[in-house]
């Protein structure tokens, strides 16, 4: 996804299918704010819609690297410690499209 200089992403298709994903999150409760699980499923959701949208098999091993344990959140010890660094990340104010990772460690 690319993003305009205002931040912005080019495609405003993509902004309606992460509200959808949002909202997908949040169906199982009463609050207005999402937990770090139900963020990662958000994510998790709006990466499966794109994947069937445009077919993709890399999306679709993404998906599969991205796996949950029982309690929603990255079964993979590396791809926890990244979703934790992005939580972070987005807490702290950090901006879509800028954010990047450092070496693993």
């Amino acid at each position: 996804m690319s993003l305009l200089e205002d931040g912005e992403p080019a495609d405003s298709a993509i902004v309606e299918d992460w509200q959808d994903a949002v909202q997908f999150a949040l169906a199982a409760s009463k609050a207005t704010s999402l937990t770090d699980s139900q963020a990662y499923t958000a994510m998790y959701w709006l990466i499966e819609q794109l994947r069937v949208a445009i077919d993709s098999e890399e999306l679709g091993r993404l998906l599969q690297e991205l796996a949950t344990r029982p309690d929603g959140l990255p079964a993979d010890p590396a791809i926890a410690a990244l979703w934790e660094e992005a939580v972070q990340y987005a807490r702290a104010g950090g901006e879509a499209g800028r954010l990047t990772f450092g070496p693993p460690q």
